[in-house]
């Protein structure tokens, strides 16, 4: 056989996919021949397909000095180059063949992406019309012309490329990625997710496009899709790193920690010098409340990546828990160095500077972030807060109606989707019926149920929306036709409006808050029944309560929760001898930690605990109006107690929620309590030191043979 029909064989194997055998082949007819140009052409074709790009650009240098007006060979030799990482070499290749053949259209789409790797992207966009110009039909041509446009950000442009290229070729992969890309970027995910499904049908075991995939069902909340998604690109490519660490943050918003961790984990082996691997690793790591080992992965990634924004804001939310305040708006300030324009970089100096108390900063900074993004319903939410503990409520208010769109809050995810209208004090509803519902705890509900008669008073027929623990309560607020809870069905409505939005609905500023209590009323017999069963009072009576509840659905509120609370053995300086304390206290790990202390001894005030008795709020009701006081952290039973009208004092975190305001010992909303505000971040010392001195006047001035002399009109309640 003679040496061209040698390597038409050879040529033949090639294509059938047998390259071994094409190498043999022309390798015997270079050891015949070794200057044989064709031969060595082929063979730098099978030494580039089989990875040995530098083998294939010896080869090709070869081919090039024998014949220099070889214009395939300058196209093959950028191939190689750009394969071996050297665009700017290979653009040279690809120059070299335009010059001597202007018409290859494969040649100007190459160059394109040489270009684009040398971030020359306008001369890329160029490059790449002049491909279309000699193929208008070249379905991989318009491809890349829509990267380019999509790398600088002309993105509806680059969506008309990718159009027009799915129709002339519709199994295009690479495109229905790039488009997904693109889609992503504006904030179409619904249309990404179909661009990546149809980009999986193509090419199932391309584990980008399950990644990207997994990414857009994140961004859609269908979080164990996501999650699947991901796990299908690791199954297809079991050391890809950004899909380990992609699903960590996922399995983090689950709360499957350990999962988390454990992907996290892995992603570093792969790839150590990860800066996004460690980021994520951090928010699991804050998520669990676990800071020390947050903040130490989030500088690991900022030695890794120091102009990490993204990073800076997560480093400033740790160190603030860690009441390193300062240090956290350094962090701030950081990455607003780094990208100036960053809107969630102003949301985060400006929730910083709000939790300590310099409101007027913080909304300043809040407002720039809502500024760089108008629909940034976190950075309204949060200035909303701040607003509100400013006693700005006229345009709190409003602001706290974007709490529903904020993916981030509460609010979103427990609001109701109701195909009636809203209402918000507008429309008349004289006549109609109104569903008021709950959306977010129980202190909230017992809090903004004082609206409901104004409603009523409207001529509106209420329905009121409740959980089950606060229906028998809530049954007979004046004003209520009905009371249902989520396991009911609920009837025809005309309007409906949550509780937290009825403030706005009635224009309420701190001067019109309908404060007159006790606007709850305990059943009469059960406060017999519970009089009878506590016996004689011969001391004054205290409940007490040093835990809130957990939100198990509610990771973002966990911090809080945990700050909000005081551990028990903090409230031993409470017991006195002449007063009898009464537990309140339901959840764990409250109960257990009353039980053990208990066990051991504690020389704390010694607690009657009768809270098995207590199934739902109206036994609580009952129970507290056989009391003289109630002392509480900021949960449930303090706004409980308010609403009844019994004296309350509530324990306050120096971080204070919204409603109680600053620098106020009173409440506008309860006229009967008190709060006893932390001097500085963790202190319950000072707070109980302050309680018990109280509890001392109180109990100079009261008669305790007759404790029903318990004074209440010695709290101090300055006028707002």
């Amino acid at each position: 056989m003679n040496a061209a029909d040698t390597l038409r064989d050879a040529l033949a194997r090639c294509r059938s996919g047998r390259v071994a055998e094409a190498e043999q082949l022309c390798r015997l007819v270079l050891s015949a021949q070794p200057a044989h140009t064709e031969a060595t052409k082929l063979l730098a074709v099978i030494l580039a397909m089989t990875q040995r790009h530098h083998e294939a650009r010896a080869a090709l240098a070869q081919v090039i000095e024998a014949d220099p007006a070889d214009v395939g060979a300058h196209v093959n030799h950028g191939h190689v180059l750009a394969e071996l990482g050297e665009p700017a070499a290979a653009l040279q290749s690809y120059q070299r063949a335009l010059l001597l053949d202007p018409g290859i259209a494969e040649a100007h789409l190459a160059s394109a992406k040489a270009l684009r790797r040398l971030n020359r992207r306008e001369d890329a966009l160029a490059s790449g019309q002049l491909a279309l110009r000699i193929r208008p039909d070249y379905a991989e041509a318009l491809n890349d012309c829509g990267t380019t446009l999509h790398e600088l950000k002309r993105f509806n442009e680059a969506l008309g490329c990718y159009d027009r290229a799915l129709g002339i070729q519709a199994d295009l992969a690479d495109c229905w990625y790039n488009r997904g890309l693109t889609l992503q970027a504006i904030g179409e995910h619904e249309q990404a997710l179909e661009s990546f499904a149809r980009g999986t049908r193509l090419q199932p075991q391309d584990a980008s496009l399950w990644y990207q995939r997994g990414v857009t069902l994140h961004q859609l909340r269908r979080l164990p899709e996501a999650v699947e998604s991901y796990q299908r690109a690791l199954q297809i490519d079991a050391y890809f790193a950004a899909a380990y660490s992609a699903c960590a943050a996922t399995l983090t918003e689950l709360q499957r920690f350990e999962e988390a961790l454990a992907h996290s984990g892995r992603a570093l082996q792969i790839d150590p010098q990860s800066a996004g691997a460690w980021n994520n690793r951090g928010v699991t790591l804050h998520t669990q409340l676990r800071f020390g080992e947050a903040l130490s992965c989030f500088e690991r990634a900022l030695q890794l990546a120091p102009d990490f924004a993204e990073v800076e804001i997560n480093r400033a939310a740790t160190l603030n828990e860690l009441q390193r305040c300062e240090e956290a708006l350094a962090c701030c300030a950081r990455a607003l160095q780094v990208r100036p324009g960053y809107a969630e970089a102003y949301y985060g100096r400006g929730a910083l500077l709000a939790g300590n108390h310099r409101i007027r900063e913080g909304v300043e900074s809040l407002t720039a972030a809502i500024a760089l993004d108008p629909e940034f319903a976190a950075a309204y939410e949060a200035r909303a807060y701040a607003l509100l503990m400013g006693g700005d409520f006229e345009r709190g208010w409003v602001d706290h109606e974007w709490r529903c769109r904020n993916p981030r809050g509460l609010g979103a995810r427990s609001r109701l989707r109701l195909p009636q209208p809203p209402w918000l004090g507008e429309e008349s509803v004289a006549g109609r019926t109104v569903f008021l519902h709950f959306e977010a705890g129980y202190g909230d509900t017992l809090q903004f149920c004082r609206y409901v008669p104004l409603v009523a008073e409207l001529g509106a027929r209420v329905i009121l929306g409740v959980p089950r623990p606060l229906r028998r309560l809530l049954e007979p607020l004046p004003g209520v036709a009905l009371v249902v809870t989520p396991e009911d069905p609920i009837p025809e409505f005309d309007f409906h409006c949550p509780l937290l939005s009825l403030p706005l609905a009635f224009r309420t500023t701190l001067a019109t808050i309908p404060a007159c209590v006790p606007y709850l009323r305990a059943e009469a017999r059960q406060v017999e029944a519970w009089r009878d069963r506590l016996g004689v009072r011969s001391k004054p009576r205290v409940g007490l309560v040093w835990s809130g509840g957990f939100r198990q659905q509610a990771p973002e509120r966990w911090s809080a929760n945990q700050r909000r609370n005081i551990p028990l053995t903090k409230l031993a300086p409470l017991a006195h001898p002449q007063i009898e304390f009464y537990s309140l206290q339901k959840g764990e790990p409250a109960e257990s930690e009353l039980t053990e202390l208990s066990q051991q001894g504690w020389a704390g005030p010694r607690l009657i605990d009768l809270t098995a008795s207590l199934t739902d709020f109206a036994d609580t009701a009952a129970l507290i109006m056989n009391l003289d006081l109630v002392i509480s952290v900021d949960t449930s039973t303090a706004h409980l107690a308010g609403a009844l009208g019994k004296p309350v004092w509530v324990m306050n975190r120096f971080d204070t929620c919204w409603r109680w305001l600053l620098e106020r010992t009173d409440s506008p909303w309860y006229p009967t309590l008190r709060l006893y505000r932390q001097s500085a971040p963790g202190d319950w010392d000072g707070v109980v030191r302050s309680i018990r001195g109280d509890l001392e006047k109180q109990l100079t001035s009261s008669t305790l043979s007759n404790s029903d002399n318990w004074r209440t009109d010695r709290l101090p309640l300055p006028v707002p």
